[in-house]
């Protein structure tokens, strides 16, 4: 009776790709398919071999794990005696921000670093240049990864390193990590000034990703340290921003700068080292160098003049080396002077200089000043306000995170209750204007429509 039962076909493939699966998942680099997992395969044709090999679980074909792991053996048999599809894409998680991608088996080998896999695609026609649901060809993401040998076989096997991603990112932005890889890159024509959707090159990364020796082969070949990026930064002004010492101190001796934007350097250093390291001795010395050019090349009053601005408490810029002095010694002028520095070279809509409002304010209500954030918020929705409109989503943020400070401020305030609540009646009536002003005018027609 058992000698005339029949297995069901369609639960015999189901096992069989089940079994591939596994195995897959767990064998060696060097591995092969187990014995009987083959014969199992190879009773079957050719088509319905390649119907079980391309399924799917979980995102991915037994090809596209066994690309990823290195399994260079179940790769080549999968390809030549399954036809596997070389083009079928699949999952991949990037480690570092748990993301996922749709990828090709191609981009997956190059990104784990899977030389001898990549060469079997290759051999096999893999598309070289076939992106993943980012735009990025395999190669640009190898050298994100910095595995230089598979860029440098990608390269040689007709890889476009100069095809960017849907961001705008390209090989050379990709690998400025890497010296080394950054001139091979450029060696074999790469676009030294190629710039992404925020409109930064190469050498922007390279400053704000502290590369020293990566800023200089860029200079070298000739990047342009006058690019601006979408906020207006410049090699220059990029260095100030990141406190890349060591990348100024290159630029300034390197490169003939005008003696205005010499001083609006050091003035933006130091508001840097002040505002992200809470070093008042550099920031001191930075904006004394600042004065001395000013006062050499007659640059007084800076450029452009700041009103005083109730959100600085009508502080003014220091302009002399006496003002300098007065204020070293209080902490929150200096932190106010920090402020205005960056708000008058950066402009007020750019986004450090709102970053820089946002942080100083939060650090000020963690310590329970709540009247100095704000102060500060209230400025920094201005700003957003002026830039964006209160219906963007950053600027609703700032103005919900200024309404609840404001909250907290009346419950948890005690000493001087009446001249505290004076205060909060002009910052509520000042808040309520800066959402509501031209509302009517402004938005009813978006509304309407």
């Amino acid at each position: 009776m058992w000698k005339n039962l029949k297995i069901d076909p369609v639960n015999e493939k189901d096992s069989i790709f089940h079994d591939l699966i596994e195995e897959c998942k767990h064998a060696a680099p060097g591995a092969r398919l187990s014995y009987t997992l083959r014969n199992k395969l190879e009773k079957y044709s050719q088509e319905v071999r390649r119907d079980i090999v391309n399924r799917i679980k979980v995102g991915c074909s037994p090809l596209f794990i066994a690309c990823k792991k290195g399994q260079v053996e179940i790769v080549e048999y999968l390809i030549m005696i399954c036809q596997a599809d070389i083009e079928q894409k699949g999952l991949y998680e990037v480690q570092e921000d748990r993301s996922t991608h749709v990828v090709t088996p191609l981009w997956c080998a190059a990104v784990s670093g899977k030389l001898r896999v990549v060469e079997i695609l290759l051999k096999y026609g893999a598309d070289i240049n076939a992106v993943s649901d980012t735009g990025s060809t395999p190669v640009r993401s190898a050298c994100f990864m910095t595995h230089f040998e598979i860029v440098m076989y990608l390269v040689e096997h007709g890889a476009d390193i100069n095809r960017p991603n849907y961001n705008g990112g390209t090989c050379l932005i990709n690998s400025v990590q890497s010296a080394q890889l950054c001139d091979f890159l450029l060696k074999n024509g790469a676009d030294v000034n190629a710039r992404d959707i925020q409109n930064k090159t190469a050498l922007h990364y390279a400053i704000q990703e502290h590369r020293l020796e990566t800023t200089k082969l860029l200079l070298k070949c000739g990047a342009d340290y006058n690019a601006k990026s979408r906020y207006g930064d410049d090699a220059l002004q990029m260095a100030c921003l990141k406190g890349a010492t060591r990348i100024f101190d290159y630029l300034t001796a390197n490169i003939s700068y005008p003696p205005e934007k010499l001083a609006n350097a050091h003035e933006l250093m130091g508001a840097t080292y002040l505002d992200e390291h809470n070093d008042v001795a550099v920031a001191l010395f930075h904006w004394k160098e600042a004065l001395a050019i000013r006062q050499t090349h007659r640059l007084l009053p800076k450029q452009p003049i700041m009103p005083p601005r109730e959100g600085y408490r009508y502080q003014k810029e220091f302009e002399t080396m006496e003002d300098l002095e007065n204020i070293s010694a209080d902490l929150d002028l200096i932190r106010l002077q920090s402020l205005i520095i960056a708000e008058r070279i950066l402009g007020p809509h750019h986004k450090d200089t709102i970053f820089r409002l946002m942080y100083r304010g939060a650090s000020y209500a963690d310590v329970m000043r709540y009247q100095r954030c704000i102060d500060l918020w209230r400025r920094a929705l201005q700003i957003r306000i002026e830039k964006d409109s209160i219906l963007y989503t950053d600027t609703c943020f700032t103005a919900q995170a200024l309404v609840r400070l404001m909250i907290d401020y009346n419950v948890k305030s005690t000493v001087n209750r009446e001249d505290n609540m004076r205060q909060r009646f002009h910052d509520v009536v000042s808040t309520f204007k800066l959402m509501t002003n031209n509302i009517v005018g402004k938005y009813f027609i978006f509304v309407y429509v």
